[in-house]
């Protein structure tokens, strides 16, 4: 739940090629391939193993390269029993960020680009109170180190401009889900509260203190007639302290101000409101649309900034479940996006 969860990566101009069906129920494998302005070719591969009945072990991997300045490999796993749902997710990458700034007025142009390698861990273990309400700790673990600093218009950039981190977060997390189901969600709401403590004494390097963060998320959706749903989500987050940049909220990107590049607005504080109405077209193709609004920033939250999206989803086979997006933003700056990605946006 947290919005420091395993980085996303987002592939601009790009389609998927999802394979015939050459397993059992339950798995799903797409090969990709695609082309973006950032990181060039890209190409790679993607499987997922699941229980269409949300029960058992569910698992996945999928990776990124496009042979040069980006290789990245994602491991995803939760395992949901009668009594326990225990997940972790793993990142390991050599990749870049764009840096803009911090706050919510930071300009599209000449971002700084900082090369880095870069480890993220997240998991948790939690406690089914009842068939719905679910209780337990957290771990997270950020590992950052600065390869190459530049800046994009060729201008002379700074030696460097955070420190190298490697820094931990303890946390409780509540979760309430009625949803249907996790991957095709059609009905139910979702509720979470993550508490997270920032510890700098077991950190290392990085620029923050201790920290203490509170993070809630709303999710519902509706069945609407001729198949469709209405998926609204609402989320926010506050910090107490200083947290590193690792652990600072961030909007823009694959799921939150979809029209905004990854990395776009920064702060100690968040909040993000998104509607989406989503519509069988022909078999396992289905459109979204919606529109984003939210803001992010070190000191008091202003207007929020605004993006608008439409998108195609494709159900993998064989089972179908596990959803391919291409989604079109619109921010209102006049910045555009086209991402392809793995699942819902929420």
């Amino acid at each position: 739940m947290s919005r420091r969860r395993t980085q996303r990566i987002t592939v601009l101009l790009s389609w998927i090629m999802t394979a015939a069906a050459w397993a059992a129920t339950g798995n799903s494998y797409a090969p990709i391939l695609g082309y973006d302005d950032k990181n060039g070719l890209l190409y790679g591969a993607a499987a997922f193993h699941y229980h269409p009945d949300d029960q058992g072990l569910d698992c996945g991997a999928y990776g990124v390269t496009n042979g040069g300045s980006l290789d990245s490999l994602t491991l995803q796993s939760e395992d949901q029993g009668p009594a326990w749902s225990c997940s972790a997710d793993l990142r390991l990458a050599r990749t870049f960020d764009n840096y803009y700034g911090e706050g919510d007025a930071t300009p599209a142009a000449d971002p700084l680009r900082i090369d880095e390698n870069a480890a993220d861990l997240d998991g948790a273990a939690l406690r089914r109170v009842n068939g719905r309400l679910a209780l337990g700790p957290t771990l997270g673990y950020r590992v950052r180190r600065q390869t190459g600093l530049s800046q994009a218009d060729g201008a002379a950039a700074p030696a460097r401009v955070f420190n190298d981190e490697a820094s931990p977060a303890l946390g409780l997390r509540a979760l309430y889900d009625s949803r249907d189901n996790a991957q095709s969600t059609r009905r139910g709401s979702l509720l979470g509260l993550d508490l997270r403590s920032l510890p700098a004494a077991l950190a290392a390097g990085g620029d923050g203190s201790d920290a203490w963060q509170a993070e809630a998320q709303w999710r519902s959706f509706q069945p609407l007639p001729a198949g469709c749903v209405l998926g609204q989500r609402l989320a926010g987050g506050a910090s107490l302290g200083d947290p590193s940049y690792a652990e600072r909220y961030s909007l823009g990107g694959t799921d939150e101000l979809r029209g905004f590049q990854d990395n776009r607005f920064r702060g100690r504080q968040y909040y993000c409101l998104q509607e989406e109405l989503r519509a069988p077209l022909y078999r396992q193709l289905s459109g979204a649309a919606g529109v984003d609004l939210g803001d992010v920033n070190d000191n008091a939250l202003g207007a929020p900034r605004r993006s608008v999206q439409a998108g195609l989803r494709l159900g993998l086979p064989p089972s179908y479940g596990m959803k391919a997006r291409v989604d079109l933003g619109f921010a209102d700056s006049g910045e555009r996006s086209l991402a392809v990605q793995f699942g819902e946006s929420f």
